[in-house]
């Protein structure tokens, strides 16, 4: 496969991932930045600064910052200070999101399953194992910048 073919492949998942969220953001009043970090903070607690979401998601400073502010009003995260460290600000999701965190989680298995439609548990298990080759290879060139 020719390397457009797969970064075009790559940027129909993303599509059909954002086109899935889309209802679920307009029902909650969230945009996808939020329901991502939404998400993220729901299955990473321990990661739960905005830093680690900047780190860890790729999200860029000023965007975390805006959106994190815009969950805050909603009521959807609470900021903290560390307890060890004031300077740190915590980041926890609220009750108030966790029907939205469901959600989406959701919607990441149903996006999922269209996804591997079709394929066989080998079929599966192949696309993991080279997924995750890929995934150290980014780690590696993230780590040389």
């Amino acid at each position: 496969m020719k390397a457009i073919e797969v970064m075009n492949i790559m940027s129909k998942m993303r599509k059909l991932y954002r086109e899935k969220c889309a209802p679920v953001c307009k029902e909650y009043g969230i945009n996808q930045s939020g329901l991502d970090i939404l998400l993220f903070l729901g299955h990473n607690p321990d990661h739960n600064t905005a830093r680690d979401i900047c780190e860890i998601r790729g999200i860029k400073t000023g965007i975390v910052s805006v959106v994190v502010e815009q969950l805050i009003q909603k009521g959807y995260l609470e900021r903290k200070e560390d307890e060890k460290d004031r300077r740190i600000q915590r980041l926890f999701l609220t009750e108030a999101s966790y029907n939205i965190v469901r959600a989406g989680e959701n919607l990441q298995q149903e996006t999922h399953g269209l996804l591997c439609e079709g394929m066989t548990l080998e079929d599966k298990e192949a696309i993991n194992r080279v997924l995750y080759k890929v995934a150290r290879n980014l780690e590696k060139n993230e780590r040389r910048k």
